[in-house]
């Protein structure tokens, strides 16, 4: 069985011969195609037959997914399917990418199971081509399916490879899509919808909702993709009632799926679960198990209408801040941002360069991190743009991105200077010691800890200095320095205790 979030396929069309492409081989099978043609639909298909016969992983790729979250899922999938191999090795604090990768290849290897990953073209992490290549390459009894707007990189064609190009359906599945749906549009209108829509899904499932709602009304002649968000804003906003309209605007706010109790909670609507049964019956949303989601091309229409976005970013902010995973933080911080509540912001990012709070960075967010952060602007006040220069620095110099990280942490540096404040001035040095690092300049390293463990000291910020310290430990341990390793983990073992004693 799968516990993965498989989305329900009512009333599965066509696809014939993609299905059979994708259940006769192994391997890496890649399906690309607009948004709204159907990867979703054709895999979610597929993954029901394959049930029957294999365990299969699903996951909807997010903005805010690293590599180590998604292969924490896959290892817990391992786990309860008797591989608990990788899972052991994360929880013992293992951090070797490559023994990860195997350890999860391994697993899926031997139970042969069907590895899905849905909107692919929203990865923002390059370690994780490295899993699928490794998977592609290493494991001959693993089934990889990749849905993406793009193409990936990582692979090339030839042994063990199928690349699927979805198109929108014939004119014959059109009809039978029609026809399932109920709805009758006569054999010269088939053909003009047909020609108009390039048979694609989406657009002949909006069709179909507009045909059905009498209220609503639908026109042939208005149905083009270039004009369908537009249309839907339109015509299909205009045909539901007040409680639907605010489930869908509220939906058009989330970027993942949501609970009904969410949605109940934050906006106080009633009657929730029954109103979303409802718009799943319109095919106006999409169930993902007890979560509900619609389609970006939706999401963009009904977004619109919000009366108040800023105050409705804000609260779905502070229900993500409130479930406190590093992940679901990192979408609060997007929702703030789109809010307009710096102080919010400021206050999540000092946490994190001050105290470490949820470690972004070391656990592998940098990519969806910068993301996040890229929208903010130059017009901040100092202290808030110290804040966000640090991070923004510490981020790009796990990328690569090391002139721009560089750059950005000595401005930071600097604006510390000019306020006179040591604190900020110990903070900048630690993130610009992490830099020289990530570029393997270990002597420069070693220099700039020492120099913050210095003003932590003078400054009496003791956290802070015990983090400095176990640093330089692991440094020197790196180095070859096996005696300051061990005097630099002493001191820094010695305040953990003094700090534990103290509470």
């Amino acid at each position: 069985m799968s516990d993965f979030e498989i989305p329900s396929t009512p009333g599965f069309i066509g696809r014939r011969e993609e299905l059979k492409r994708l259940t006769s081989q192994d391997g890496l099978h890649v399906i690309l195609g607009l948004p709204g043609i159907g990867k979703t639909t054709l895999a979610a298909g597929f993954a029901a037959l394959a049930l029957r016969e294999r365990p299969v992983m699903w996951h909807t790729i997010r903005e805010v997914d690293s590599f180590g979250y998604i292969l924490n899922r896959i290892a817990v999938f391992l786990a309860r399917r008797g591989f608990s191999d990788a899972l052991d090795y994360v929880k013992s604090g293992g951090d070797e990418d490559r023994i990860k990768i195997e350890l999860v290849g391994k697993g899926l290897d031997r139970i042969r199971a069907v590895a899905i990953l849905d909107d692919y073209h929203k990865n923002r992490d390059e370690r994780l081509d490295m899993l699928l290549d490794h998977l592609w390459k290493n494991c001959d009894r693993v089934k990889t399916v990749i849905l993406s707007r793009s193409r990936p990189t990582f692979y090339s064609l030839g042994h063990r490879t199928n690349e699927i190009w979805l198109r929108g359906f014939s004119l014959e599945e059109t009809r039978e899509f029609l026809s399932i749906k109920g709805v009758e549009a006569g054999g010269t209108g088939v053909e003009k919808l047909w020609s108009k829509l390039s048979g694609h899904p989406l657009s002949l499932t909006v069709f179909c909702s507009l045909a059905t709602d009498k209220s609503a009304g639908s026109s042939i002649d208005m149905m083009t993709n270039e004009a369908i968000t537009d249309y839907l804003a339109r015509e299909v906003y205009s045909g539901l009632g007040s409680e639907e309209r605010i489930l869908l605007t509220s939906l058009s706010v989330f970027r993942a799926p949501v609970t009904p109790r969410v949605l109940s909670e934050i906006f106080r609507v009633k009657n929730t679960r029954y109103l979303l049964d409802n718009l799943e019956l319109k095919m106006l949303v999409t169930r993902q198990q007890d979560k509900f989601t619609i389609h970006e091309i939706l999401r963009d229409a009904f977004y619109r209408f919000l009366d108040d976005p800023k105050r409705v970013h804000l609260g779905v902010a502070r229900y993500y801040i409130g479930l406190r995973t590093v992940e679901d933080t990192l979408e609060a911080i997007f929702h703030f941002v789109k809010a307009g509540d710096m102080k919010a912001v400021t206050e999540l990012l000092r946490g994190e360069i001050e105290h470490e709070t949820h470690r972004f960075v070391e656990r592998g967010y940098a990519m969806p991190l910068l993301s996040t952060l890229e929208p903010l602007g130059d017009n901040l006040p100092s202290e808030d743009r110290f804040y966000l220069l640090c991070l923004r620095g510490k981020a790009r110099s796990t990328t690569g991105e090391w002139a721009s990280a560089r750059k950005e942490i000595l401005e930071a540096l600097q604006i510390a200077e000019m306020m006179r404040e040591k604190s900020l001035v110990a903070h900048a040095t630690k993130c610009l010691a992490e830099h020289y690092y990530w570029r393997g300049n270990l002597d420069e390293t070693e220099s700039l800890l020492l120099k913050c463990a210095e003003i932590y000291e003078q400054l009496g910020i003791r956290d802070c200095l015990q983090t400095v310290y176990s640093q330089l430990g692991r440094l020197s341990f790196s180095m070859g320095r096996h005696d300051r390793a061990k005097r630099f983990a002493g001191i820094a073992q010695d305040m953990k205790s003094e700090a534990s004693a103290s509470h």
